[in-house]
């Protein structure tokens, strides 16, 4: 991919914000600020600063996403505010886009309009499939009660010295067919039947909280060691919620179409030309910095539109004893994602869990490593 970078609105950026906010020795990059006006030369600055960052989207630059979860219950602290998130991330990825509390509702809308930072979200097929296998699970303990009543209500009606009479006979049949219409109920429901109706559920979170768009997850598989039938089934599971997917999008061109997921195992290639982002999944479960190429190259396959490739990583938790987020020789797995796209051709990142990094920097300075990583995607020329 030979990226060429549109320097004049990010030199203009960088030259404005430096004069308003800071010194330019201690310039990093456009950074998120909440700014009370004390005069109309500051509201006047803040504006133009935001007019030019939002030119600066339609630049010709490396996307950056940020994914965040934020509680129904609204933001705990700082860390989970919208508005702290660095300005130069193009894109957020709510976690809980089904229960907006109001705070971040408002966030939202200022993001969107000052700065021109889109906020998403992600249906995930994978996650859609564990809810129906958890409702299987349900409903078949639940057939299987069902059952064992129906077992028992015949054997006291087989064993009773009144089953010819008609009025117990009645009452036995009437209550076994209560029995029967509540064991029918209870049937496993078509899967496909069940992904449409999740993504439509899913679906409607764009409109009724006036997000920019929708994230489609899709792993797939490597189909070459895939049995006629369960190559069928994979088949049939791609056309099921990827041509949702890309019907939605036919209705909604308007709104932001990306992709999450192995793209090299999409049989139906295709659709990858319509989305605007591909991430390479498979960065979340990187274990050393050379499965960062890996992943890259393994992606590269035909028909994948590799000028739209995104690499994604995570932030660590606090929890000592949880290795997520680090390499197997202990470190950062996002400075390995760093290192990678300094010498690398790839369109854009993603980072899961940015508000881990918020504490990582200093009262001044928040999201340390998810600055450095913006630097290094799109370096500033001074």
């Amino acid at each position: 991919m030979n990226i060429q970078f549109k320097y004049l609105t990010s030199a203009m950026l960088v030259a404005m914000t430096a004069t308003v906010f800071t010194s330019c020795d201690d310039w990093t990059e456009p950074e998120s600020i909440d700014i009370n006006y004390g005069t109309v030369d500051k509201a006047t600055n803040y504006a133009e600063y935001c007019a030019n960052l939002r030119e600066y989207r339609k630049s010709d630059h490396r996307k950056v996403y940020a994914w965040m979860g934020i509680p129904a219950t609204g933001p705990v602290d700082e860390s989970y505010r919208l508005t702290a998130v660095p300005d130069s991330v193009d894109v957020i990825v709510l976690d809980n886009p089904s229960e907006i509390h109001p705070t971040t509702l408002s966030d939202i809308r200022r993001v969107q309009s000052e700065k021109g930072i889109e906020v998403i979200y992600t249906i995930d097929f994978d996650a859609v499939k564990v809810e129906y296998t958890s409702l299987c699970e349900l409903l078949g303990a639940e057939r299987t009660s069902i059952q064992g009543q129906i077992d028992n209500l015949t054997a006291e009606y087989e064993a009773s010295e009144n089953k010819d009479d008609e009025t117990v006979k009645a009452e036995y049949e009437a209550a076994k067919a209560e029995l029967e219409a509540k064991l029918e109920s209870a049937a496993n429901p078509n899967l496909y039947d069940y992904v449409l109706d999740a993504l439509s559920t899913q679906l409607a979170y764009v409109k009724k909280s006036g997000l920019n768009g929708v994230m489609f997850a899709f792993n797939g598989k490597a189909s070459n060691h895939l049995t006629d039938a369960e190559l069928a089934e994979y088949t049939a599971q791609q056309l099921v919620f990827l041509g949702a997917a890309r019907d939605w999008h036919k209705r909604n061109p308007q709104l932001s179409f990306d992709y999450l997921g192995y793209p090299q195992n999409i049989s139906d290639k295709t659709i990858l030309q319509e989305f605007r982002m591909l991430f390479l999944r498979q960065g979340l479960n990187a274990t050393n910095q050379d499965l960062f190429n890996y992943y890259y190259t393994l992606a590269k396959s035909d028909g994948v539109p590799v000028e739209r490739l995104g690499m994604v990583s995570v932030f660590p938790n606090a929890d000592p004893e949880d290795t997520t987020g680090y390499l197997n020789d202990g470190t950062l797995a996002i400075d390995a994602l760093i290192n990678f796209v300094a010498s690398s051709d790839i369109a854009g990142v993603g980072v899961y869990g940015i508000r881990r990094d918020y504490f990582a920097g200093t009262a001044n300075y928040n999201y340390p490593y998810l600055r450095k990583l913006i630097q290094t995607v799109n370096p500033i020329i001074k």
